[in-house]
């Protein structure tokens, strides 16, 4: 599968000054669903995602319910919907506790990969977004959208996981829905 980063392709529109890019630009960073239909049929169409299929990660939360209405109306729908569930208590905690080295631009976590040492430590700076405040927002605006974007993927039977366990249990539940066989259908649309 080709993993599609929606951020990074709205970035790599903006950055290289196409029509989309200057677009999302004289919105203030806006992105229109228009941009995001034209973003995601254009990389959904290459060659590599449609031999061999694709995941879209990434994607601004503002932009959830756009990004189904926008592979809607492309005609691009995703065969298999995977949704990970966790607790606002669990993502405050993962995101909250996000740092950055200052000098070096890598990532710490205050309880899963703490800086060790000093001079480290004192150059750890973090992003505004990662304030839980900031992050409980998101997460409000993530659920509020959700039961609309499960509604626009409904025929792809989304399978909700648990996120909150074991990496390998996670793993082997994304598996078994991408393993399973997809439905054959007949040229009237019903399945035989």
């Amino acid at each position: 599968m080709v993993p599609i980063d929606l951020k990074l392709l709205i970035e790599q529109e903006k950055l290289n000054k196409t029509r989309i890019g200057q677009e999302i630009l004289r919105n203030d960073g806006v992105v229109t669903k228009r941009a995001l239909e034209f973003i995601l049929k254009d990389r959904l169409e290459r060659e590599d995602a449609v031999m061999n299929g694709w995941v879209i990660y990434s994607y601004p939360v503002e932009c959830i319910y756009d990004l189904g209405e926008a592979m809607a109306s492309t005609n691009i729908m995703p065969n298999r919907t995977v949704v990970f569930q966790l607790s606002e208590n669990s993502i405050v905690e993962r995101l909250a506790n996000r740092m950055v080295d200052s000098l070096t631009g890598r990532e710490y976590h205050a309880l899963y990969n703490p800086a060790t040492a000093e001079n480290i430590r004192n150059r750890l700076v973090k992003r505004e977004m990662d304030d839980s405040v900031s992050v409980k927002k998101r997460v409000n605006s993530f659920n509020n959208q959700l039961a609309d974007i499960l509604d626009v993927l409904n025929d792809t039977d989304p399978q909700m996981i648990n996120a909150d366990q074991d990496q390998n249990v996670v793993y082997q539940l994304v598996e078994s829905k991408l393993a399973k066989p997809l439905p054959s259908k007949s040229f009237d649309g019903y399945a035989e």
